[in-house]
């Protein structure tokens, strides 16, 4: 399963990371089936995967997966047209369509005990309800709004990732008063520079003048 993700993962170091810890007791598909279940009874979908892992719930235009993996313990959605499950797109991209800010918000949710397993699975029942309503109708055009947001978010994630390598370059060039090269690898990052850094660019522009 590739579940389409643009934020980096978050694992909590306190956490069981062992296959022998006891996942079987945290009930994870007892549970995310049961919090779920409206899936079954409000939108005709069938439960189709039920292991320690993953849960699926299919209907014949759209699938959803509920996940809990075992490494990090993060507990999340992934959601997709039904035959095409290595195309999914993670529940942030689909809160993003409707509040961007919400999207920038979004906390992976983490979950290494029953207790915990449960409230996250309601937390996720409920983003789901409130952001999914087209997707759980039926609405597959909505996917190929998903799919521009997706690579939206990729080329976003990759220009922070340049921006993160080139700045000290772009920074040491301004320093030493290389100003041609200091200006060409600002003007690569321009989107992800501050206010400062703006200035530094205009600065070297002016004094490349001269």
């Amino acid at each position: 399963m590739i579940v389409k993700q643009v934020f980096g993962d978050h694992v909590n170091k306190n956490m069981p990371h062992n296959s022998g810890w006891n996942r079987a007791g945290l009930k994870f598909a007892e549970k995310a089936i049961s919090i779920f279940s409206f899936l079954i009874n409000d939108f005709k979908f069938t439960c189709t995967i039920k292991n320690l892992n993953q849960v699926r719930f299919e209907s014949d235009l759209v699938f959803i997966d509920i996940f809990h993996e075992e490494r990090s313990c993060q507990i999340d959605i992934n959601i997709g047209k039904t035959g095409y499950e290595s195309e999914g797109f993670s529940l942030p991209i689909l809160i993003g369509l409707k509040e961007s800010d919400k999207e920038k918000k979004y906390k992976r949710l983490m979950a290494s005990t029953p207790k915990l397993v449960e409230s996250e699975l309601k937390t996720l029942k409920e983003l789901l309800v409130e952001f999914g309503g087209e997707v759980l109708g039926g609405k597959v055009e909505i996917f190929s709004d998903l799919k521009r947001r997706f690579d939206a978010k990729q080329k976003e994630f990759a220009q922070e990732v340049d921006a993160q390598y080139i700045k000290p370059k772009a920074d040491e060039a301004f320093r030493e008063r290389d100003f041609q090269k200091a200006i060409k690898l600002y003007e690569k990052i321009f989107d992800e520079l501050s206010d400062v850094e703006i200035k530094k660019l205009e600065y070297a522009k002016k004094h490349l003048k001269e």
